[in-house]
Order: C-alpha cells, then structure tokens, then sequence
C-alpha cells in the first residue's frame, strides 16, 4: 500500500477505537497507546490483500514519499482542535506506518538480519494469502484514504 492509505486509515482507526473510552475516565496514555495499537492493526488488515506499490524505489521513492507524508500530516492534524485529538491522530498514523518504516529502515538503513526477520513477522500477512483475483490498484487506496479523511472531518464536525 501506498504511505498515505496507511497513514489516513491509520488516523481514523486511531480515532475509531476511542469511541470504546468514556471521554473522562481513560489516562491518556492508554488512549494514545489504543490509537497506535488500532493504527497498527489497519496496517496489517490493509497489507493482507494484494496491493500495487510505487513504481519505483531507493532514492527516487524518497521525494514522492517526503510530499506525500507532509500532505497527509497537513490534512489529518487540525490546528485548531485540542491537542489530544492531534495526538491520537497522530499515534494512529504512527501505528499505521510503523511497520514500514521498520522494514524501510533496516533495508535502506541497518541491514540487521534480526530486523529483517522481525520485517517478516510484522507483515503477518502476505498479500498472497487473500486470494481476491484482483489487485487494490493505486486509485482504490487513494479512495480508501478519502473516504478515511472524511470520516476523520466528520468526526471532529462540531455538533448543532
């Protein structure tokens, strides 16, 4: 999947699973940790079906991934909301790539073979396992972060 289906399915899971809190009675840092966790699950939901990725990779995916991230973070974090909203918009996009970058860090970066091995296990799923006959092509993922941006508008809307 492309970074920005990851990150905006990723924000409105996070903010999904908050639903399940009373708004008053949860610390803070089991929310955040709930949105990551949530985050995270869409990640490998979205990795368990066969996928397009980008056309091209090492140092030329780089530019299209750096206005890519920044345009999805611009859209998901609202200024004007109260920072415990950005925050656990921001740790369920932080869930939803993190296993990416795990993966992108050790083969561009580290090269640990733990790591790698770690890489695999995180993608539980490979995308071979759901046999759907077709792949979720570039402009599927683009509508499925969309629509994961208007519910995240949506629920932020202030009720009349």
């Amino acid at each position: 999947m492309i970074a920005s289906t990851h990150l905006a399915v990723g924000a409105a899971s996070g903010l999904m699973v908050q639903r399940f809190f009373p708004s008053d009675m949860e610390p803070v840092l089991k929310r955040l940790c709930f949105g990551f966790v949530a985050g995270y699950a869409s990640h490998l939901l979205l990795d368990s079906f066969p996928h397009q990725e980008y056309v091209f990779e090492g140092l030329k995916l780089a530019p299209v991934l750096f206005v890519e991230i920044t345009m999805t973070f611009f859209l998901f974090l609202f200024f004007r909301k109260p920072t415990m909203v950005n925050l656990i918009i921001f740790f369920g996009m932080a869930g939803g790539a993190m296993p990416d970058v795990v993966y992108f860090a050790n083969k561009h970066l580290l090269g640990w073979a733990h790591l790698g091995d770690l890489g695999s296990v995180v993608h539980l799923f490979s995308h071979d396992a759901v046999p759907l006959g077709f792949d979720v092509s570039i402009y599927i993922q683009l509508l499925l972060a969309l629509g994961a941006y208007c519910f995240v508008r949506l629920k932020l809307r202030p009720v009349k």
